[in-house]
This record gives C-alpha cells, sequence and structure tokens, in this order.
C-alpha cells in the first residue's frame, strides 16, 4: 500500500463510521421526543384538569346558596322528533314556561323556595382529557360535597291515540297529562305547573293570584292539605287561603288567614308580606306599619319601605313618608321608577302639586314606555286639579297614544270629550 493510499483508505472509512453513526442516533431523538411530548401532555393534562376542577369550584360557590333545578331531555318517540319535538326542545319549553310564570309574579319580597333552572345543555358536556369525567359530572359531586339541593326534572312521551306525557321530578311521584299534538301548549303549561306546585307552590300561587284564578288557587289547597303536609305545607296554604279570601274581597278572614301563617312561621318573609297587605286592606293601618318594620328586620328590601311609605301617606304622616322613599331609593335593587312615583303620590296628597309632577317625569326617566299611559294619566289628574286644563288635556292626549287599547285610554277618551268642552272654542 503506497502512501497515497492511506488516505484514500480513511476517507472510505469515515463515510461508513458517519453513516452508522447516523443510524445509532435516529432511533435515540425519536425517544427523546416521545419522552418530551408524553412529559407536555401530562403538564397539558394537569393544566386543563386544573382549570376544570377550578371552574367547577367556581360555578358551585358562586350558586352557593341557590338551590338548583336541572331539566333533562325527555324521551319522545322518533314520529314526534321529526315533527321536531326533540326531547331537548320539550324541556327548554318546559322551562322556559316555568321562568315565564315566575316573571309575571308582581313581588319584590323573598318568597319560600325558589330555583335557578338549567337544561342539561347549557353547560357544555367537556370531557376531561386522560379522564373518564366530564365537566357537569364533576359539577354535580361538588354540589352532592357541599350540600346544594339539587332537583332534576324529566320525563317522557308516549304517542298513542292522543299524546300521554309523562313528567318525573326526583323526589317526587310521576304524574302524566294526555292531549292531542295540537295540545301541545296546554300539555307543557301543565307540566310546568306540576313542577312549580312541588317546588315553588309561592311562585305558581302568586302567578293564579294576580290572574285572578280562583278555582286554581282552591285546587292547590286542597292538593297541599290532602298529601301529608309538613309545617311549610300548611304556611302555603294560609297564605294561599288568604288570596283567595282577599280576591273575594273578604277582607276580615284574609288577614285571618295571614295571621295563622305568621304564627307558624314568625321569621318568614312573605308571610309578614302577606299579612301587612291583608292588614292595610282592613285599615289596621298602624299594626301594617309594625308588621313592615319586623319585615325589613327578617329581610331589608326596598320594596318593604316603598310600602311604608304609601302607609304613612294614609295616615297623613307625609313626612315620615317621605324619610321612607329616601331609603327605599338608597337600597339595592330599587326600583326608582316606582319610588318616585310614590313620592309624586304623597307630594300630590301634600297639594304640592308642582314637586309632584317633578317626581313623576322623574320617574318616567327610569319606567319601559310601556308604563307611559299610567304616568300620564296621573300627570293629567295633576294639572286638572291645578286648573291647568290645556296641559291636562295634552297629558290625556299622550295617553291614547302610549297605549290605545290600555286601560287608562277607555278613561282618557271620556276626559278628553270633557275637557274640550271646558276650553275655549279655537
Amino acid at each position: 500500500m503506497t502512501d497515497n493510499d492511506q488516505p484514500t483508505d480513511k476517507l472510505e472509512e469515515n463515510p461508513l463510521k458517519e453513516d452508522t453513526f447516523e443510524e445509532e442516533k435516529t432511533p435515540l431523538s425519536l425517544a427523546i421526543i416521545r419522552e418530551k411530548a408524553t412529559s407536555v401532555y401530562i403538564i397539558f393534562v394537569k393544566v386543563v384538569f386544573t382549570f376544570v376542577i377550578l371552574a367547577a369550584l367556581y360555578n358551585v360557590l358562586t350558586t352557593f346558596n341557590d338551590n338548583k333545578l336541572s331539566f333533562h331531555a325527555f324521551d319522545v318517540p322518533h314520529s314526534l322528533e321529526a315533527r321536531g319535538y326533540t326531547g331537548k326542545e320539550i324541556a327548554r319549553r318546559i322551562s322556559d314556561r316555568i321562568n315565564h310564570i315566575r316573571n309575571n309574579v308582581k313581588t319584590h319580597i323573598k318568597i319560600y323556595k325558589t330555583l335557578n333552572t338549567d337544561t342539561e345543555d347549557e353547560i357544555p358536556e367537556f370531557q376531561v382529557p386522560g379522564a373518564d369525567i366530564s365537566l357537569n359530572a364533576i359539577i354535580a359531586y361538588m354540589r352532592m360535597f357541599f350540600g346544594q339541593d339539587i332537583q332534576s326534572v324529566d320525563g317522557s312521551i308516549v304517542e298513542a291515540k292522543k299524546l300521554n306525557m309523562i313528567v318525573r321530578i326526583s323526589g317526587y311521584p310521576s304524574a302524566m297529562f294526555t292531549g292531542h299534538e295540537k295540545d301541545m301548549e296546554n300539555l307543557i303549561s301543565q307540566a310546568a305547573e306540576h313542577v312549580l306546585m312541588h317546588l315553588e307552590p309561592f311562585s305558581l300561587a302568586l302567578f293564579y293570584k294576580e290572574n285572578k284564578n280562583i278555582p286554581a288557587l282552591m285546587r292547590m289547597i286542597k292538593k297541599i292539605n290532602t298529601s301529608l303536609p309538613s309545617e311549610q305545607d300548611k304556611v302555603s296554604v294560609h297564605i294561599i287561603s288568604s288570596f283567595v279570601f282577599s280576591l273575594q274581597k273578604n277582607y276580615i278572614d284574609a288577614e285571618k288567614s295571614a295571621l295563622k301563617a305568621v304564627h307558624l312561621a314568625p321569621q318568614h318573609s312573605y308571610a309578614l308580606h302577606n299579612y301587612s297587605l291583608a292588614l292595610v286592606d282592613t285599615d289596621h293601618l298602624e299594626e301594617a306599619i309594625s308588621v313592615m318594620r319586623r319585615l325589613v328586620k327578617v329581610y331589608p328590601n326596598w320594596s318593604t319601605h316603598n310600602n311604608m311609605a304609601y302607609v304613612y301617606m294614609m295616615l297623613g304622616q307625609h313626612q315620615k313618608a317621605i324619610e321612607e322613599i329616601k331609603i327605599s331609593l338608597t337600597m339595592e335593587d330599587a326600583k326608582y321608577d316606582q319610588c318616585y312615583d310614590t313620592w309624586a303620590a304623597i307630594l300630590n296628597d301634600q297639594g304640592e302639586y308642582d314637586q309632584a309632577i317633578e317626581k313623576t317625569y322623574t320617574a318616567m326617566e327610569y319606567a319601559m314606555p310601556n308604563q307611559f299611559d299610567y304616568f300620564y294619566d296621573f300627570l293629567a289628574r295633576v294639572q286638572y286639579k291645578q286648573n291647568h286644563l290645556a296641559d291636562a288635556l295634552e297629558s290625556y292626549q299622550k295617553v291614547i297614544i302610549s297605549n290605545p287599547k290600555g286601560k287608562y285610554s277607555r278613561e282618557a277618551k271620556k276626559k278628553i270629550r270633557a275637557l274640550k268642552n271646558l276650553l275655549p272654542k279655537q
């Protein structure tokens, strides 16, 4: 071998060694990459799991004092699903009907029991990576751990000659409602009222009261009395009985029933509220004030101070009435339109007509446009007292413009004709 051949041999060996090195390096690099990827994935899962736990904890703690009413999809036949009545849609419509009833209940006093409603698809069914558990399941377990009351509603629809809707509430017997498909809205209403009957009787009773539905209230009383009523149920019966007597204008018996409820539950905010109103109806105004004072100690709220202002006005104690309104305006969730409207009524009762008009316009700044007919009617009556007939005429005309078919418009038309006869012909 010549000297010139040696470098050549070395050069020939080097590529082989390099190739061998590359072949050994490739599996090692992949192993490192896999190890790093696994580490990153584990960190990712830990971060996601921690986030899910914190989200679940936040959901539970922010609603810690709220009882929960959870709706689940109904089992419905495929033939109904094909026509748009899916199980989730039925559950959603029952939930919507319950919220509609609640929204039509005109009270600002804390009633016995209300439930936050949700349907099962409001919280996404998020599956935690690397764990056989969902966000909803974690929230459910946490609520049980913290002692939150969770009521669930589900059911099914069986289609035969008619539709049979079966409604199930956790902890209560199931109920069945029957009707044709064209009666679906009625079936949904019956299902919603059935749920409220068991879980929020006051909400349902107040809804019936607002609609002057005495037969429905009587059915509620009968149903509660025939189901081994608890002490709380007995309170409900006395309050609902007072509603019936009040609607029948039997104010003495309404007061007696309301008092029975207070005797059973002296700290019950709605029992106290209802009793105070019953006392006003029987002209026991000083006693009404005393009960309202008890109520604001149990449950501070702007509405009771507003009611006290009215009662003080009825007693001719205008300064005390205004003091209550001022307190009402400082309270959380105060309805400024109602507070300033009460203030205007007090000033009107005092004969302070210009100030009453000023407070009415302030109230209108906070009111919804569909309430303007009421305020214009009040303005017209104050302006008539001032002998400002042209202003009164204009206000009555605005009543009709605001709500042509409303109850204030019917009276406004009569007043307009009378005022036109009193005003000089143009």
